[in-house]
């Protein structure tokens, strides 16, 4: 397997350390460039990586300090590869390929959750979520006359003394 091919999967991307710096320096133009590499990655604190076609989310453990990250309009599968992003609050997964939502339990201070326009059946997997506000899941691409959107007890009892707002309009729930 070439380098190349373990960073592309299917024709998608997967993002690389070096696709990293360069979208940090880029979104932080005033930031020093005598940084090094590693420390400017650790500074970040917002990481857009939306619409650049990667299937996967994986090297981004350098970016310890993040707090808000863009992964919209990908073909993500899977919610992976996060527990190093302890002090994330916001993470936009919309319009990507997610069947469930996993994974998500080491991020104790996450507020808002993105994950319109995928494939979730089940709201579930949000018990360790306990200061998540929003979580807005519409227009889940579900087959036509098949189940619905469906909500875990377990999941909205544990989220019922944190979450505002409640956004699943489209998602044929029944």
């Amino acid at each position: 397997m070439t380098e190349e091919d373990d960073h592309q999967h299917k024709g998608h991307i997967v993002p690389t350390r070096e696709m990293l710096l360069t979208l940090s320096h880029s979104q932080a133009a005033a930031r020093s460039s005598k940084e090094p590499p590693d420390k400017v990655l650790a500074n970040l604190t917002h990481l857009q990586l939306n619409d650049k076609n990667l299937s996967k989310i994986s090297n981004l453990k350098f970016c310890v300090g993040l707090r808000v990250l863009y992964l919209y309009d990908n073909h993500i599968a899977r919610i992976e590869n996060l527990d190093f992003a302890s002090h994330l609050t916001h993470l936009y997964l919309q319009n990507n390929e997610l069947e469930h939502i996993e994974n998500l339990s080491e991020l104790k201070k996450l507020q808002k959750l993105y994950l319109d326009g995928n494939h979730i059946r089940e709201v579930s997997g949000l018990d360790s979520n306990l200061r998540l506000e929003e979580l807005t899941i519409n227009r889940q691409r579900l087959p036509v006359g098949g189940p619905g959107l469906t909500f875990s007890p377990q999941c909205m009892d544990a989220l019922s003394h944190s979450l505002c707002v409640l956004k699943a309009s489209n998602c044929q729930i029944r």
